[in-house]
């Protein structure tokens, strides 16, 4: 299960973590986290991970992302195996309002090209983008 987006992204990850047996891998050190999480269940072959959005990434002045941290949908939806069964959630709506329109479409149209070639090597995908 991947989670991509911002914190509204970042807080449906932690319901289901809250509601599963995963055990935590990457944990959050603060409240405003923008580095990856991840937690696996091993027995039940499970892993559910969030990812923070790419740019353009606003943070206050006291909570910056680390560009190490960061790595674009497109490129995350690419890394998918072209075996199992993957839930991939999408959100980037919010940060992206306060940017040129372009951006957005550059972004969306990026990842729309990689869901083509995911459920093209690997139909057991379901997404939800928001």
């Amino acid at each position: 299960v991947l989670f991509l987006g911002d914190s509204n992204g970042r807080e449906i990850y932690r319901d289901f973590i809250s509601r599963s047996s995963c055990k935590v891998q990457i944990s959050e050190d603060k409240i405003r986290w923008h580095k990856p999480l991840k937690c696996a269940n091993e027995s039940l072959n499970l892993t559910m991970e969030w990812f923070p959005h790419s740019h353009p990434f606003y943070t206050d002045s006291d909570a910056w992302a680390d560009n190490n941290w960061i790595t674009a949908a497109n490129k995350v939806i690419d890394a998918i195996p072209s075996n199992g069964r993957h839930f991939v959630y999408i959100n980037h709506f919010l940060h992206l309002t306060s940017t040129h329109i372009s951006a957005y479409v550059a972004m969306m149209t990026a990842i729309k090209e990689s869901i083509k070639r995911l459920l093209m090597r690997n139909p057991d995908c379901f997404l939800v983008i928001i």
